[in-house]
């Protein structure tokens, strides 16, 4: 059974300590095979079923996508097909302006995906919830080339859907899923993706957006994670942090949200999800430096569009456990209460390195 824990909201807020300022793998699997490109749906080997309830937690019950929204006359993960009735041919999408992910990774870069081939996202994410057909491959247009993926929100209900990347080290990947540096441990990563609301996207922060967490156990015990989201209904950002080790010892037995202890919040600065800012891609960037055993030195910041929003040193991520490091970025589209509408939003160049990646 696969499960994943897509809503976690701290709300405490680390007052006085807040510091204001300031990938693209190929879509080669860890054998070295290359992902399916037919259309077939995304229920094979390694998919998860549908969203959970409120808690964000998915059943891995068959995981086939369902039928989709194909509003543009898309088939998930079959680039190039057309749609509707009328069998007028769809325009050509135009490639966006940003580069897709080089066919040799730079020094220090674990994952690079750009959506430009991917058929099946179970092929390519240890994870993936595609909520019924409503988180899909698009070839509508993407940040960098025509291909992205695509979140359909429903007016009323919470999940959209979720992708996750597993690397390095990780205890809770024993399923022969797609990973990245498999047996490497990271303390240290950067993050990066782009995402865009659709035209007319109102002042509305859609919550869950991305996280990043150091699983500690094969039940997916996490001993911290590090998250992205909308600051409640606000337009602006939010990166929480929270730790599971106390004691030294990993609290967290499975998906046990209760069992996290708020480290703080940081605030952004630009109204990412803006009525102003729909229709245009942006970037965000984030990073996180785990703290040396038994010293208080860790980091978590984060930018958007190049410009650091917040940060925040002297962090204590752990205490003095050193098991495993980080080693699951998701990206998700859980919006609590649910959509105020049907609405629509895209992710393309998502990026995990060692090093800052920047939005060029």
């Amino acid at each position: 059974m696969i499960r994943h824990f897509a809503n976690f909201r701290d709300a405490a807020v680390l007052g006085g300590l807040l510091v204001a300022a300031g990938a693209c793998s190929d879509t080669t699997s860890a054998d070295g095979s290359t992902p399916d490109q037919d259309a077939d749906s995304a229920g094979g080997s390694g998919s998860t079923g549908n969203d959970g309830g409120p808690a964000g937690i998915t059943d891995g019950g068959g995981g086939s996508t369902g039928g989709g929204d194909d509003e543009a006359g898309e088939t998930a993960g079959a680039y190039g097909s057309t749609g509707g009735e009328s069998g007028d041919a769809e325009p050509v999408p135009e490639a966006g302006p940003f580069p897709l992910c080089p066919e040799d990774l730079p020094e220090g870069w674990i994952f690079c995906e750009d959506f430009e081939a991917v058929a099946d996202p179970s092929k390519v994410f240890f994870d993936y919830a595609d909520a019924e057909g409503n988180f899909v491959p698009s070839a509508q247009g993407g940040a960098s080339g025509v291909g992205s993926m695509k979140a359909h929100y429903r007016e009323g209900v919470e999940g959209a859907g979720f992708m996750s990347v597993s690397f390095g080290n990780n205890p809770i990947n024993t399923a022969d899923r797609p990973e990245y540096r498999d047996g490497d441990k990271f303390d240290e990563v950067y993050w990066r993706f782009r995402v865009k609301m659709q035209s007319g996207w109102p002042d509305a922060g859609p919550y869950n957006l991305s996280r990043i967490s150091a699983f500690a156990q094969s039940d997916w015990g996490e001993a911290m994670v590090a998250s992205l989201a909308s600051d409640d209904a606000d337009v602006n950002l939010r990166a929480s942090a929270a730790s599971c080790v106390q004691n030294n010892q990993v609290e967290c037995e499975g998906i046990d949200g209760d069992a996290l202890v708020p480290l703080g919040t940081l605030s952004g600065s630009t109204p990412v999800f803006s009525a102003a800012r729909a229709g245009e891609w942006q970037c965000v960037e984030a990073h996180i430096k785990l703290n040396t055993p038994g010293e208080a030195d860790g980091m978590f910041e984060f930018w958007v569009d190049g410009q650091l929003e917040a940060g925040r040193t002297g962090m204590d991520w752990r205490g003095t456990w050193e098991e495993f490091g980080l080693n699951l970025l998701s990206i998700e589209n859980f919006w609590v209460g649910g959509a105020p509408a049907d609405l629509d939003r895209w992710f393309d160049d998502v990026v995990i390195s060692t090093s800052p990646i920047g939005c060029d």
